[in-house]
């Protein structure tokens, strides 16, 4: 079984000062990814985040591998900042098929749109996809899992099995 973690970047400063890629995490978003990574460890741990170079997103995955405690190999992507949802499900199809546990932290609108397609292709309630289909706030995350046989190459064809979904409080 393959398992894809689809997370917003936590919550981050607003300065009009400061360009957008260089944005930190509030106090709360570092709090937020702690809750984050403490329900993570109720399912499974990546053994690989991927995320943009913008400073919020970077710091996000840094968090939670952090709060992991875990040996987790970081991708970042700058490409992934201003990706579309088809541009990240072309990344995600380029995933070497080594690693069974993946997270992507990423930017609305297209993770949102990323977890609602993927929600729409699982098994997932309908009252379920209606609390996804209102949109990722920061810090939010969803699990989805693939039954073998199943390679990253595939993604946008198989159907999935929505595992868990985490909001901050």
């Amino acid at each position: 079984m393959k398992n894809i973690f689809i997370a917003r970047h936590a919550k981050a400063e607003f300065n009009e000062e400061i360009d957008d890629q260089d944005r930190s995490l509030t106090s709360k978003g570092i709090s937020d990814c702690k809750d984050l990574a403490d329900s993570m460890k109720n399912h499974t741990i990546p053994q690989l985040i991927i995320c943009s170079n913008a400073k919020r997103s970077h710091d996000t995955a840094l968090n939670i591998i952090s709060h992991l405690n875990k040996d987790i190999k970081l991708q970042v992507i700058d490409d992934l900042y201003l990706s579309s949802r088809d541009e990240i499900i072309t990344m995600i199809e380029s995933i070497d098929n080594q690693y069974t546990n993946v997270m992507i932290v990423g930017h609305n609108p297209s993770i949102s749109q990323l977890v609602t397609a993927c929600a729409n292709n699982s098994d997932i309630s309908k009252g379920d996809l209606m609390q996804l289909s209102v949109g990722m706030s920061p810090a939010s995350a969803a699990l989805f899992s693939f039954n073998q046989p199943f390679d990253w190459q595939n993604f946008r064809e198989t159907k999935s099995s929505n595992k868990w979904f985490f909001k901050p409080l």
